[in-house]
Order: C-alpha cells, then sequence, then structure tokens
C-alpha cells in the first residue's frame, strides 16, 4: 500500500497549481469581506461613544475643570465625549447625525448650583425607536440627575441641619463631603462587576469570524478536488483488490494524500494571506499577531481532518463531477449558515441554534471557538472524532457496496 500512497500524494500534488489558483480567487473574495468587516465594526472606542454638546453658559471655570475631569479621569471617557458648541450649531449637529444630544446650561447656572441652586437644563436628544441607543441615552440621564439630586441633597442637607443647630465649621463640612461625593462617583466602577458578553458565544468580532470563516473556507477550498475523488469507473479499485489489496486500505491512502494535500494548500494560502494583508490591509496583518489564541492551530488540524473525511464521503456518494461539486457546494452553504459560519448565530431562532450544534460545521466552528472561549472542549472534541468515523467508514460502505454491485 505504500507504493499506491505515493501515487495518490504524486497524482494529488500534480495537480496543486490548479487547486490553489481556485482556492486564491475564493480566499481574496473572503478576504476582501472580512477586512472589510473589521475595518467598520472594529473594536475602537471612538466607533463606540457618544457625543454630546455643551450649549449656554459654558465660560465657567468650575465647568471647564469638570469637564476636563469627566474626559480624563471618569469611566465615561469611554463612551461620552463632550462638545463645546452654541446652540444653533449643537442644533444643525443633532439634526445632520452628528451628535446623540446636546445640553443648554441656563445663565449663571454654575453659580446658582454653587449656592445650592440647581436650575432645570434643557436636554435634546433624537426621537428613536427602543433600541439599545435610545435605552443607553434615557440610563445615562437618569443616572446624571440621580447623581446631581442626591449629591445635593446629601450636601446641603448637612450643611442646613449644622445651620439650624447652630454647630460651627458647616462650610468646611460642606467642602468635605463636596470632595467625598466626587470621589464616590468616579471610583463608582469598583462597585459592580464587567462581564463582557463579546460579538457572539463571548468572544469579540474578529475572533468569532476567524472560527466562522475557517470551517467555510476550508470546505470551500476543498470544491477543486473533486476532479481527483469522483470517479465514473471503480474497475482499478476492483483490480487492486483481486490482487490483495483491501478496499479500506486504499481509501485510507486517499484520504491520507488529500489531507496532506490540504494542508500543503492551507499553509500556502496562509502564507499568501500575511503576505497580502501586510501590503494591503493592517486590520489582516494584526489577525494572527493578536487574534489567534494559543492551541488555535492544533485545533485547526482536527478540524481539517473532519473536512477531509467529509469531502472523501461526499465525493464517494456521486458519480458524476457536476453534480458532485453542486452537492458539496449547497450542503457547505447550508450547514455554514446554520451553524453561524457566516452569520452570528444568536441572531438565529433557538430551534436553528439547539440543532446546529450537532452539525458537522457547528461542531468545527465550536470546537475552534473553544480556544478562546475554554468552554465545550470535550464535547466537541469527541463529536469531531466521532464524525471523522463516522464519514471515513460511510465512504468505505460506500465503494464496498458500488464495488460488490459491480462485479455482480
Amino acid at each position: 500500500m505504500k507504493k499506491y500512497l505515493f501515487l495518490q500524494l504524486k497524482r494529488v500534488f500534480k495537480l496543486f497549481p490548479f487547486f490553489l489558483a481556485v482556492t486564491l480567487v475564493m480566499v481574496i473574495a473572503c478576504s476582501m469581506i472580512f477586512s472589510g468587516i473589521i475595518d467598520r465594526f472594529g473594536s475602537d472606542k471612538k466607533n463606540n461613544r457618544f457625543k454630546i454638546a455643551i450649549s449656554g453658559d459654558t465660560d465657567n471655570e468650575y465647568l471647564k475643570w469638570g469637564m476636563a475631569a469627566m474626559q480624563s479621569f471618569d469611566e465615561s471617557e469611554f463612551a461620552i465625549e463632550f462638545l463645546e458648541l452654541d446652540e444653533k450649531e449643537a442644533e444643525q449637529a443633532l439634526l445632520k447625525g452628528e451628535l446623540s444630544a446636546y445640553v443648554v446650561l441656563p445663565e449663571d447656572f454654575i453659580e446658582n448650583a454653587i449656592h445650592g441652586e440647581v436650575e432645570p437644563v434643557k436636554y435634546v436628544t433624537t426621537a428613536g425607536m427602543d433600541n439599545v441607543v435610545t435605552m443607553l441615552k434615557s440610563e445615562l440621564t437618569r443616572f446624571v440627575t440621580d447623581v446631581v439630586v442626591y449629591s445635593q441633597k446629601g450636601s446641603y442637607g448637612i450643611y442646613d441641619a449644622m445651620k439650624d443647630q447652630q454647630i460651627s465649621g458647616a462650610g468646611q463640612k460642606l467642602d468635605t463631603i463636596s470632595i467625598e461625593y466626587v470621589e464616590f462617583i468616579f471610583n463608582r466602577s469598583e462597585m459592580y462587576h464587567v462581564n463582557e458578553l463579546g460579538f457572539s458565544d463571548g468572544m469579540s468580532l474578529t475572533e468569532y469570524f476567524i472560527c466562522g470563516l475557517s470551517v467555510l473556507l476550508l470546505l470551500l477550498v476543498s470544491l477543486p478536488y473533486a476532479v481527483v475523488y469522483i470517479k465514473k469507473d471503480n474497475s482499478l479499485g476492483s483490480l487492486m483488490i483481486s490482487r490483495g489489496y483491501s478496499g479500506l486500505g486504499q481509501l485510507f491512502c486517499e484520504f491520507v494524500s488529500h489531507f496532506a494535500s490540504m494542508i500543503a494548500l492551507v499553509l500556502t494560502l496562509l502564507l499568501f494571506g500575511a503576505v497580502a494583508g501586510n501590503l494591503f490591509s493592517s486590520s489582516l496583518s494584526t489577525i494572527f499577531e493578536e487574534n489567534i489564541a494559543d492551541g488555535f492551530f492544533a485545533r485547526f488540524i482536527f478540524v481539517l481532518l473532519l473536512i477531509a473525511a467529509f469531502n472523501i464521503f461526499v465525493f464517494e456518494i456521486t458519480d458524476n463531477i457536476v453534480s458532485g461539486v453542486l452537492v458539496h457546494f449547497f450542503a457547505t452553504i447550508s450547514m455554514c449558515y446554520i451553524s453561524g459560519c457566516m452569520y452570528p448565530i444568536n441572531a438565529l431562532p433557538e430551534v436553528v441554534r439547539m440543532f446546529s450544534v450537532f452539525l458537522p460545521t457547528g461542531v468545527a466552528r465550536g470546537f475552534l471557538a473553544g480556544s478562546y472561549t475554554g468552554e465545550g472542549n470535550f464535547f466537541h472534541g469527541v463529536m469531531i472524532l466521532l464524525y471523522i468515523a463516522v464519514f471515513f467508514f460511510g465512504a468505505f460502505l460506500v465503494r464496498k457496496y458500488k464495488t460488490e454491485s459491480r462485479r455482480g
């Protein structure tokens, strides 16, 4: 069987330039789409900040200090950007969609607030649907209102109480408690724990699409192998069986040659992708440096074994190249879509999500995702080994049936 394995390797690598040329087209197209998604929806904090303009009485030094402190020390700097505009400019910017809201402060607002008289503030925002942005705006305004009202009540309540009881040092106590309120507000992030849910399945956008598109691309680049492994005539296999070469051994040699060729193809594409990323896309060039988790490539090998077994099975059950390519293509697209390789799995119906976990593509994507999330490793590992065995021995049974039926 060693000689047969060598001949299979020689046969498949003879067509390697053809496989590479065909798959490069698909990889370039997917890379351009992926690069556009990352560039558009990347993790730059500017993409997630709300711009709020401050209008009206903005010349007060205390206000400027407060805004500088909010932009430098407060956690809101990652969500809100404050701008100083007059009311007309702010209104125009809001209508153009350049602002999320604007605030108009009345005259002598800060001076009156210092003496305990907080006047109403005009807050203007767009009328929107009940989405996440609107909910966040509502929560922010409610938070600001609570901070102003309750800190004012606490500060001036103690001041007035000390004055009424003729206790000395009321002004000093007012200053002290005001500073404590400010420290409490700035340190409010220590009162809660943030759990980042990520884009989907606890992963970021880049991590999710690395896993999903890896499975999709591996299946798509398998299509050109149909010209090698789809046979109209199994007479050569029957002849070898008659001379003592088992059908299982033949199929194993073909599986090994296909897997070896896929490994060489993937390594070539990774090299090409790294070079192209450095030349054309800064986003792609940083993926392998920042977003490929430890153990990802080890898992990648097992996923490639699964896909190689799937390819051998699909190519074995068909006798025509055209029908084989169509069956493989539509099975790939359907399973990848249902499994969330092309679209966020959380956006699909609950029934589909439950079903997709057991599909080969869902198992492969989940296994790769485990390198980021650390979840489902045992389940996905067992399912991958099970699918490899099912596809391989399924292909063997199909070949055995074809050989025996044509003998008869």
